[in-house]
């Protein structure tokens, strides 16, 4: 589809042709495979790079909302301390080099710097390029699943590697307003027997939530069977909608380590729905 819309430019009819034809039947295939709610509206073809680029930005966040690794044994965990106790890097580049490929903080810091001009995500304390950076590194897909899958190691000493890069992304989110507020989340894995009411669980990764619950909905209905509709209280959510490189997933993250306490619990057929809210954080 990247390739195809790319071409559609191309000056020789003969080809536009071609690759009109090619581009309807892979924005057919892919609308089967990811979940979208067009209601009676038909489909658009994905025939530009801008709307390439917002499907793209569409699917990694069901990645990081989704499909995240969600840990049975996760309370079996110890507590991640000395985050905060890092000085806080001069540069994203400084911060994450030995974890991320450095194209990938080049593109992010030049986004960000971009957003530094237009104050995005309303920040009540300044923030730096390298600072938008850190999210955006977070919202491309370039460290989220390896960060996350060290924050769940059980040694400890793995995740240390990123303390830097979280020390950025903590100091970050602390500029930016976190809020007070009531977040969805679709989950492809059915969760009901693991999180029982009363009990308090623990999201050890860095967590995508939607303020908007019908993205939530949409993703877990495209699931199948055995998915799960998490509704979230949280209270230090932070909003990441316009520090992201599109911006339709009206997406915001709770930071590792939050604990969450099951409020309620119900099948709704062959998926589960169920209540959490925010009690505390077991990183700092």
């Amino acid at each position: 589809i990247a390739d195809g819309a790319g071409a559609a430019v191309a000056s020789d009819p003969a080809v536009k042709a071609t690759m009109a034809a090619q581009l309807i039947a892979l924005s057919a295939e892919f609308y089967t495979l990811i979940p979208h709610n067009f209601g009676t509206k038909k489909p658009p073809i994905i025939n530009n790079m801008e709307l390439f680029g917002s499907e793209k930005a569409l699917l990694q966040f069901y990645l990081r909302m989704g499909f995240e690794d969600m840990g049975v044994d996760d309370d079996k965990l110890t507590p991640i301390a000395g985050v905060m106790q890092f000085a806080l890097p001069s540069s994203l580049k400084v911060a994450a080099s030995e974890v991320c490929a450095v194209k990938d903080i080049t593109s992010c810091t030049t986004k960000g710097a971009k957003m530094h001009k237009g104050k995005a995500g309303k920040p009540h304390t300044p923030m730096s390029p390298d600072l938008y950076g850190a999210i955006l590194l977070y919202t491309s897909n370039a460290i989220y699943k390896q960060l996350n899958k060290a924050l769940r190691d059980e040694d400890r000493r793995v995740v240390e590697t990123y303390f830097p890069y979280l020390r950025m992304l903590f100091e970050a989110c602390a500029r930016l307003p976190q809020q007070r507020r009531t977040l969805w989340r679709g989950i492809g894995v059915d969760l009901y027997e693991q999180y029982k009411v009363g009990t308090t669980i623990i999201w050890w990764g860095v967590s995508s939530c939607t303020s908007d619950e019908k993205v939530a909905k949409t993703f877990m209905a495209g699931c199948g069977d055995g998915a799960t509709l998490l509704t979230v209280e949280t209270l230090t959510a932070c909003d990441i909608s316009e520090v992201s490189f599109f911006q339709n997933e009206a997406e915001s993250i709770l930071l590792p380590g939050t604990q969450l306490e099951v409020l309620s619990s119900k099948k709704v057929g062959k998926k589960s729905e169920i209540s959490l809210r925010e009690v505390g954080r077991v990183v700092n």
